[in-house]
């Protein structure tokens, strides 16, 4: 489904099954449907298509509530033998770091 796309990366994937793939991590911009609830939309392209939406009572937890959502998806596809590399360089990324609200681990 398209959304209105606020961030978005692209990784390098690997998994014994699959080989080499890419990952299009894409979060949208959280949208009002009722007084205190919100949607935000979250994408994994490439690894789970279709998504559902996140739900918060407002807009700041449906937001956190999407990126909790691919960086989990993310790890347990780690968890499962994957590796995810930045699309360039190809080194390793770390979640941690991708996921770091301040630049630090």
């Amino acid at each position: 489904m398209p959304f209105s796309e606020i961030a978005s990366r692209t990784l390098l994937a690997e998994s014994a099954s699959r080989g080499k793939f890419q990952i299009s991590v894409r979060l949208g911009m959280p949208v009002c449907l009722e007084d205190d609830e919100w949607e935000c939309p979250v994408a994994l392209d490439g690894l789970h298509e279709n998504l559902r939406a996140t739900h918060g009572v407002d807009s700041w937890q449906a937001l956190m509530l999407a990126q909790k959502l691919a960086r989990l998806l993310l790890e347990g596809f780690l968890e499962d033998g994957g590796a995810l590399r930045d699309v360039e360089s190809e080194q390793p990324v770390n979640l941690a770091e991708f996921f770091a609200h301040d630049g630090s681990a």
